[in-house]
């Protein structure tokens, strides 16, 4: 073939038809090739999230309400505890805050007694012994002012709760167990115990108790 045919060949167009039919040839050839299988984005034998049901959100939210009624009922018992304690603290500050000083100053009480028990009987301080008996009347009053009171014992039963026991004597005629002698007297604060009164007890009588042994063998 010449150079010519060839460029002639070569510029050569193609007309609508054979456009035509060339597209039907490619049109048949693709529907002949089979469609791929869409890709499956979950892993093998897993299942995708179930969506929540209404009525499943609903029991989720009312478990949630309830626990969130619970919480604040717990806070709200919390905090009332709270102020019922801080309240109490408050009020025992006020009623106890100068237990410290009224007990330091009980001894005062203490030396003033002491003088007046010497002074007794003696002509020469009686003068000077009035003006003391004042000062221990007033200092008293002023101590009951701030709910100090005296523990008068009497002669009635030894309590522990009380009294505190420095020693015993065998007292004839008395019951054992009592008081006999009041060595230093005690105090209260608006009634809580801050001094307890320090006494003598009767006890029991050592000849007794052979005497009755002695009649139980005789026996």
């Amino acid at each position: 073939m010449s150079e010519k045919e060839k460029e002639k060949k070569g510029n050569h167009m193609s007309t609508p038809e054979e456009a035509t039919v060339e597209e039907e040839k490619e049109l048949q050839a693709g529907e002949g090739e089979e469609a791929s299988p869409p890709e499956n984005d979950s892993p093998a034998g897993e299942e995708s999230p179930r969506e929540e049901t209404l009525e499943e959100k609903l029991e989720r939210l009312e478990r949630e309400n309830e626990e969130l009624r619970n919480r604040i009922l717990y806070l709200h018992a919390e905090m009332d505890n709270f102020r019922k304690r801080t309240a109490k603290e408050k009020e025992q500050l006020i009623t106890y805050g100068n237990e410290n000083l009224l007990r330091e100053l009980l001894p005062v009480l203490d030396h003033l007694e002491l003088a007046i028990s010497h002074g007794e009987g003696d002509e020469k301080v009686r003068q000077f012994l009035s003006g003391v008996e004042m000062t221990y009347n007033e200092f008293l009053n002023v101590l009951k002012k701030f709910g100090v009171e005296q523990i008068d014992p009497g002669e009635g039963p030894f309590d522990p709760n009380l009294h505190e026991a420095v020693s015993s004597v065998e007292v004839e005629g008395r019951e054992p167990g009592t008081i006999f002698q009041v060595v230093r007297k005690g105090y209260t604060l608006n009634g809580r115990l801050i001094r307890p009164v320090q006494v003598v007890v009767v006890k029991e009588s050592e000849k007794g108790d052979g005497e009755e042994k002695e009649e139980e063998k005789a026996h």
